[in-house]
């Protein structure tokens, strides 16, 4: 039983919650919505008033997740010297995979492509393409692309991000703290980042 009883009301977010944290102990394959009502202390059919299926749950996972990163990258997004910033929003990036696997694995993972959930979903995180073109195009000072920069550090972050929760990189790796995942990234971005 969850240590925090569902209230009236909110059992959608309850679920959702309840999922994540599922999923970051036992993975997406082993999550089920019987066992997310019994977690949450429901019956096994009132999940389904607001998922009809565990892949219609798993979307609203995905939605949730990306919702969540970009609102911790915006703030860091705002700095004055936007070189730094686009780095540190990689650190956030890779922080979330990190501190955030519930999410992270249904956001990108490869569940999302077999069981079909992530059907518009994905436009979540290209939907904000545009806004990190901005924001990089006063950085292509030698007439780059900004959309190929913009994808380019989306890549490059992502990959370190994987490596990062694969075990595969870690600071340490570069003299840094154990966590410092802003340092990581500056590093490793520093030829290839705008």
């Amino acid at each position: 039983m969850n240590d925090v009883p569902y209230h009236h009301g909110h059992l959608r977010d309850a679920l959702i919650e309840a999922a994540v944290k599922a999923i970051a102990e036992q993975g997406v394959d082993a999550l089920s919505l019987r066992s997310l009502a019994r977690d949450v202390g429901v019956t096994h059919a009132a999940p389904y008033r607001h998922f009809e299926t565990r892949n219609h749950l798993l979307a609203a996972v995905a939605e949730a997740g990306f919702k969540l990163l970009h609102a911790q990258m915006l703030p860091v997004l705002q700095g004055p010297d936007m070189r730094e910033a686009f780095r540190a929003a990689g650190g956030v990036y890779v922080r979330f995979a990190v501190e955030q696997p519930g999410y992270y694995q249904v956001m990108y993972g490869p569940t999302r492509l077999t069981a079909g959930y992530a059907d518009g979903i994905d436009m979540l995180g290209p939907r904000d393409m545009p806004q990190y073109e901005e924001l990089v195009e006063p950085l292509c000072e030698d007439g780059s692309d900004a959309r190929a920069a913009t994808i380019a550090g989306w890549a490059i972050v992502h990959g370190i991000a994987t490596l990062v929760v694969d075990g595969r990189l870690r600071p340490d790796m570069f003299d840094l703290p154990d966590g410092d995942y802003e340092g990581l990234v500056r590093i490793l971005t520093t030829s290839y980042v705008p």
